[in-house]
């Protein structure tokens, strides 16, 4: 499976863990929600335009977190 996704400033707890909420699509165009905890550029790569792009969205923050139900609607909660 392929998604491509798109960062939000959108922060609530999934399973107990901070995470962002991306906004993604399929290949195939079904829309989809990620919630991502991390991410990381391999020790060997150069993550320069990585970090950049990172830096720009809106860091972490506690007063930024949403409630996981304005997220996602009930039945998709049991996933």
């Amino acid at each position: 499976m392929q998604i491509q996704i798109e960062s939000t400033n959108i922060l609530t707890f999934f399973g107990g863990v901070p995470v962002r909420l991306w906004n993604g699509v399929t290949a195939d165009g079904t829309p989809c929600k990620v919630f991502i905890h991390r991410l990381a550029v391999g020790n060997d790569q150069d993550s320069t335009a990585f970090d950049r792009e990172l830096s720009e969205q809106f860091p972490p923050s506690e007063n930024r977190h949403v409630p996981l139900s304005r997220i996602l609607s009930p039945t998709e909660e049991k996933l």
